[in-house]
């Protein structure tokens, strides 16, 4: 580390310290390490136990130094850090080491707990900027959270203090791969082979001939339309933070999590099994929602059916577990943005689902997806942003990261965004409007359904490469993190031998 570093001082458990990171053997010297290797492993089960154990504690020995690495980041200049997020990663830091050592009272006796409750008072000097810079913004997002109004009212992405801008640049890039256009009415034997290659691939692909009609297509866009583009004392009784409510209308449902705001405002609502009463629906919605999740939910059963076989199941297997048990139909609404540079409609993410059905508007772009390509140079693959242009008529098709989960990988779900919407003549141009279905399980029954890999899918050559967990327990992770550009499912994945 160059530089001179603003004094730090924080107190954990009683104890004083006043340089800015820590190795776990500075913080707590009388603490020994927990997982130690089995002494002289005699047969397969000890030594790959040992192994294991091994792996696991260099695992969470990684993890700990980068949080100390983004801890001592107090050595440059602060400029976002705030006493919330040094707390936060310092309660952290203290966590991962316990998941490493256990205490060693100074009386020789060991205690078989984990000692999880930390305090930590963090004391600073040097570092007043980052926290009145923090400060700003939230206040900036909040007093725009309170108009209930979303980004349709908002003039510039630079309303507030860089409240939609992108911390990094997202230029507009483009790829010679292809999103696959996948005729339902085809032979059963041709769909089922372009669906696998798709899934296992590039994980989206449009759909056509699938038997909604134009006339509900058009419908769904329009009721869309209508409702954001509605008067804000129509929207406003619908707007929540509230991620358990059946019906939420706000602006970026990760608004105080992200590092910037989206330029889209969003009709959220949990259409299946357990709908909201008519009576409690927007009125541009109402009549339209329940048609629209019905006939979703028919197409991603048969979607779930064919990827079912293609992973070598009995073509309901993936219904029978629950995996499309529940829709959750949402509204996106992109107006013009003037800055388009400066922000993105959606950031770059994966879907916390089984499969997602997306209607998106005809006559405007801005979905992408990012695809390895080489450009026809075999010696040249990259990751680029690759654009699924509107197809009349089309349904497009994803694999979310639930799915992902239970086929363990081998159907990818794969990430994605939105560019924010030019606009044909600046904020005078037409909104972009898309209408998403999120087909998952049931988020309203009374016992969490735990998914994991499906066993017949996994082997020695190929091991399960998540933990299995509940989709309550995943979306809580999913949306605590928020659109942060980090594939949310890592956080489950299972340590590699």
């Amino acid at each position: 580390m160059q530089g001179k570093a603003p004094r730090v001082s924080y107190e954990i458990n009683g104890n004083e310290y006043d340089k800015p990171y820590y190795l776990a053997d500075g913080i707590y010297p009388d603490w020994a390490t927990l997982v130690k290797t089995v002494r002289n492993p005699n047969s397969e089960k000890t030594r790959r136990f040992a192994k294991m154990q091994e792996a696991c504690r260099k695992d969470v020995e990684r993890g700990f130094g980068v949080l100390q690495a983004r801890w001592a980041i107090v050595h440059h200049p602060a400029r976002t850090w705030s006493l919330k997020t040094m707390h936060e990663v310092m309660t952290c830091c203290v966590i991962m080491h316990n998941m490493i050592v256990e205490n060693e009272r100074p009386d020789g006796r060991n205690e078989n707990h984990w000692e999880f409750q930390v305090s930590i008072r963090v004391r600073l000097s040097a570092v007043s900027i980052a926290v009145t810079h923090t400060t700003d913004r939230r206040q900036a997002l909040q007093a725009f959270d309170d108009t209930k109004a979303g980004v349709k009212a908002s003039s510039t992405p630079a309303s507030g203090p860089s409240r939609h801008h992108s911390p990094d640049p997202h230029p507009t890039s483009s790829s010679s791969a292809t999103i696959p256009v996948i005729d339902l009415s085809a032979r059963r034997f041709d769909v089922l082979s372009q669906l696998k290659a798709a899934a296992e691939t590039v994980g989206f692909f449009l759909v056509v001939n699938h038997g909604v009609t134009a006339g509900l297509l058009a419908e769904m866009l329009e009721s869309i339309r209508r409702f954001h583009e509605s008067p804000k004392e129509a929207k406003a009784p619908s707007y929540t933070r509230d991620l358990t409510k059946k019906l939420q209308f706000n602006s970026n449902f990760d608004l105080f999590q992200s590092p910037a705001a989206n330029w889209r405002d969003t009709l959220f609502c949990r259409a299946f099994p357990d709908p909201p009463g008519q009576g409690e629906l927007p009125p541009a919605v109402r009549g339209v929602l329940p048609k629209d999740s019905g006939a979703v939910r028919r197409i991603a059963v048969a979607v779930l059916e064919l990827l079912s076989e293609a992973l070598g199941l009995a073509p309901n297997r993936l219904e029978e577990i629950g995996c499309a048990d529940g829709v959750s139909v949402v509204g996106n609404y992109y107006p013009p943005c003037p800055e388009p540079h400066l922000t993105l409609g959606t950031s770059r993410h994966s879907d916390p689902s089984f499969l997602t059905v997306l209607l998106q508007d005809y006559d405007i772009p801005g979905l992408q997806v990012l695809v390895t390509d080489n450009g026809g140079e075999e010696d040249k693959r990259q990751s680029v942003w690759a654009d699924v242009p509107p197809v009349p008529g089309a349904l497009v098709i994803n694999v979310g990261d639930l799915l992902q989960l239970v086929s363990n990988g081998k159907l990818r779900s794969v990430e994605h965004r939105v560019v924010a919407n030019v606009g044909r003549n600046g904020r005078d141009g037409r909104a972009r409007v898309s209408v998403a279905a999120f087909v998952t399980a049931n988020l309203n029954a009374t016992t969490a359904m735990v998914y994991g890999p499906i066993e017949d899918l996994l082997s020695s050559l190929a091991p399960p490469l998540y933990r299995s967990i509940t989709v309550p327990e995943f979306l809580s992770h999913y949306n605590g993190k928020g659109l942060d550009g980090g594939p949310a499912l890592d956080y489950f994945r299972l340590p590699g031998p």
